[in-house]
């Protein structure tokens, strides 16, 4: 049960637009760090909603790294980890759109998508966006801070691998019938029921 979540604040509603980013690595069931960092977007536009949401004001994040700047330091925390993030398809595709608009070459990494596990694990009838489900679990979160964010997703997953009686990530995903997504900078593959 290693792995690493994740979770991206953006600025407006540009993909390229990440003003922050979470990452926290699980090691044998336990979360071992969270990494947090802000992340000056491009383009360099807030909208009000989006400040509303996250509190990251464009006074913040103005002398902060680009991503591109920022990815030597990121690189070691992502790549060759199995990857976690609550509705994966934003976080990933984020992900992805940052390394072609700055032309970073990376590997294929793999990711586990915790809502689509929620629906599988614990049935469609709930309500699954991150704040009110880890209320519900009693996993205590700052939401819409990217470092909180990704720590509750990563326990949200520790808590499906409990409750499922799941070894691990793979076995987890493979019970319900989900194949691993993959994402880099050529592709991104969904986290989704095999056909």
């Amino acid at each position: 049960m290693t792995f690493t979540s994740l979770d991206f604040e953006t600025a407006n509603n540009e993909r390229t637009s990440a003003c922050s980013i979470g990452i926290s690595t699980f090691v044998d069931g336990a979360l071992v760090k969270t990494d947090y960092f802000l992340i000056r977007p491009e383009p360099f536009h807030f909208n009000y909603h989006n400040i509303l949401v996250h509190g990251i004001r464009p006074e913040m994040v103005e002398d902060a790294p680009d991503f591109r700047d920022l990815w030597p330091r990121l690189a070691p925390l992502l790549q060759g980890k199995l990857l976690v993030a609550h509705n994966a398809p934003f976080d990933m595709l984020v992900l992805q759109s940052l390394f072609r608009w700055y032309r970073l070459e990376v590997e294929p990494m793999q990711f586990v998508c915790t809502v689509s596990l929620s629906r599988a694990v614990w049935g469609r009838h709930q309500r699954y966006s991150l704040g009110p489900l880890c209320n519900r679990l009693g996993i205590p979160i700052e939401h819409h801070h990217a470092g909180s964010d990704a720590e509750g997703a990563g326990y949200v997953l520790l808590q499906q691998l409990q409750d499922t009686n799941s070894p691990s990530v793979e076995v987890l995903a493979e019970a319900y019938g989900y194949r691993l997504g993959t994402v880099c900078d050529r592709t991104y593959d969904g986290f989704k029921r095999k056909k």
